[in-house]
């Protein structure tokens, strides 16, 4: 049997009943355990594979896992780290696979840039680096990020890439896509959360030269460092004043792909692998993307899958009308990549792979 260990999140229940609905249930068990989130990503799933708990010590049984894998979704909190040290003492290597999202590779990374003698991070980073050592199977969000868990913590094995079932309703996105938008400013989408890693600063600093445009900034704002948040918004207000909008509530991912569909041109700054999901629903509507030419999410989509994205380093010697133009051919490559990548049963061949020939 398959084990797999989640942090409660939005993404949960989506996968859940992906992985039931085409593998039989007794192949696979899964731990969801409370990190606090918000109540909006809580899921109240009553099923017989399925189990919530607060402590992976107590709960979990390993005797379940036979010839099947244990599945680690994410590795980012102290929790699952000490957990996973203990996990690789009892299952051989080739039976962990190691799920890496972004923060659990690059948030300490930040945070010892800016804090270099952090004693409780080179705590972590070292048990990090002791447990990766003892896994030889990873999947990646972004394939490149496997090459940064080589050069940063000594992994080694194989690399398979990760795909969710999307949390988005393509049933509404796919009439909000035939719709088009309305006419009006061009309204440009910013960053995807309240962290230092979107880089909103050098971003807004490069639009400021389109003040004088017809324009409205969308922000999202509504979860990460508040008191950063408020930064942004300053810098924001001082650039284009009631133009720059910044959203700190919470948005139904409904009402949010609504939102995503009303824009013309989304930017993420982001200096790492960072709002994935929101990239692809935005692919999928054929809006302009920019993404950094210098993070793995460029590598991945750009380099290896050939979307047609922007480099948002560029935007600070772009006219206006060359950065509001968008390419139609770009438009339709990548509506085509997203819709492929959605299926059911790519996502299914991507799982297939892991499940069956790991070794």
């Amino acid at each position: 049997m398959n084990l797999h260990l989640m942090t409660e999140g939005k993404f949960v229940e989506r996968f859940v009943r992906f992985v039931n609905k085409y593998y039989p249930e007794r192949e696979n068990y899964f731990y969801i355990y409370n990190k606090e989130p918000e109540e909006e990503q809580r899921t109240q799933l009553a099923l017989d594979n399925l189990e919530y708990t607060d402590n992976l010590f107590k709960s979990v049984d390993l005797s379940l896992v036979g010839d099947g894998k244990v599945f680690v979704h994410s590795f980012y909190l102290i929790h699952t780290i000490k957990y996973c040290n203990y996990l690789v003492k009892h299952i051989p290597a080739d039976r962990i696979v190691l799920i890496i999202y972004g923060a659990d590779l690059y948030n300490n990374r930040y945070i010892l840039k800016d804090n270099f003698l952090h004693p409780g991070i080179w705590v972590q980073e070292y048990d990090k680096k002791r447990m990766i050592k003892g896994i030889s199977n990873f999947m990646t969000f972004a394939s490149p990020d496997f090459e940064l868990m080589c050069k940063w913590y000594g992994a080694k094995g194989s690399q398979y890439d990760c795909l969710y079932p999307s949390n988005a309703n393509v049933e509404l996105l796919s009439t909000l896509r035939s719709e088009g938008r309305s006419e009006g400013p061009v309204r440009i989408l910013l960053g995807n959360s309240a962290t230092v890693t979107n880089k909103h600063m050098e971003a807004l600093d490069w639009l400021s030269k389109y003040r004088d445009e017809d324009i409205t900034i969308i922000c999202p704002l509504s979860y990460g460092d508040m008191n950063y948040a408020h930064k942004v918004e300053d810098r924001g207000k001082g650039y284009f004043g009631d133009n720059f909008k910044p959203i700190y509530d919470y948005i139904s991912i409904d009402d949010y792909s609504r939102l995503l569909s009303s824009i013309d041109i989304a930017i993420y700054n982001n200096n790492r692998q960072q709002a994935t999901g929101n990239i692809e629903i935005l692919g999928y509507l054929g809006k302009k993307i920019f993404v950094r030419s210098d993070t793995t999410t460029w590598q991945h989509y750009v380099g290896r899958d050939n979307c047609m994205f922007y480099d948002t380093k560029c935007i600070d010697t772009m006219e206006f009308e060359e950065f509001i133009s968008n390419n139609e051919e770009g438009v339709a490559v990548n509506m085509r990549y997203f819709e492929k990548i959605w299926d059911d049963t790519y996502i299914k061949k991507v799982w297939d792979r892991v499940f069956f020939d790991v070794y």
